[in-house]
């Protein structure tokens, strides 16, 4: 992912968390659950926003206004989740509480479903930006993660993980804007890069169309 676009994109996630913060009330009612709706309409606002103001960033929304938030840049599908409210000890075991489309990333990775069919070239791979933050701190960590395996829809084990953002002890931030090395090794097997491609100009369909491929071509399938 160049770099310009990594900047970007925590920018708009630190904003979202910022706002999302300002409003938190708990006298007013609100609760983590409440938080946690609110940072995922504010990041869907904020990158929509920031991606309409720049045509070069290569990235474009996909879906509607409701449901899943996805953003596609030429074969790769990326989407913001949350994985915590804190920088992550370990990340390799930090997951989004999303159990519905989040795991259909997963499939993706596996070969048991594509999205968009016939509009892109390629393998299409899902890389999660996973963002940690709370209402107190605001954006705390920000990772690129590929998850490799589903449960119950619910994305169960990663294949491959980058730091992009970290807040320091004393609330200073770095943003790491070059690709660094993966974080650890999953299962003590090597992990290869996984590398974002640069701007390029794709379609912008206006729903999630995906099919399920037939199970004769599903290698993975109740794997």
């Amino acid at each position: 992912m160049p770099a310009h676009v990594r900047g970007v994109l925590v920018q708009a996630l630190d904003v979202a968390y910022r706002d999302a913060g300002r409003l938190f009330d708990l006298e007013a009612g609100a609760d983590l659950q409440w938080f946690g709706f609110t940072v995922f309409k504010f990041v869907a606002h904020q990158i929509r926003r920031v991606l309409d103001q720049d045509s070069t960033l290569g990235l474009t929304v996909v879906g509607g206004t409701t449901g899943a938030f996805r953003l596609q840049a030429g074969s790769f599908i990326v989407a913001p989740y949350a994985c915590g409210r804190r920088i992550p000890d370990n990340p390799w075991t930090a997951f989004p509480s999303n159990n519905n489309g989040a795991g259909m990333l997963a499939d993706i990775n596996c070969g048991q479903i594509e999205l968009f069919s016939g509009e892109v070239e390629g393998d299409q791979v899902a890389i999660v930006l996973g963002h940690y933050g709370s209402p107190e701190t605001g954006l705390e960590a920000v990772f690129l993660k590929k998850p490799v395996a589903q449960t119950g829809g619910q994305i169960s084990r990663w294949g491959y993980i980058e730091p992009i953002f970290k807040l320091g002890g004393s609330g200073t931030a770095t943003v790491l804007l070059t690709p660094t090395a993966p974080v650890g090794q999953e299962g003590g097997a090597s992990v290869r890069r996984a590398v974002l491609p640069g701007p390029t100009s794709v379609g912008r369909p206006t729903m999630l169309p995906f099919k399920r491929k037939p199970a004769q071509q599903s290698e993975n399938e109740g794997a």
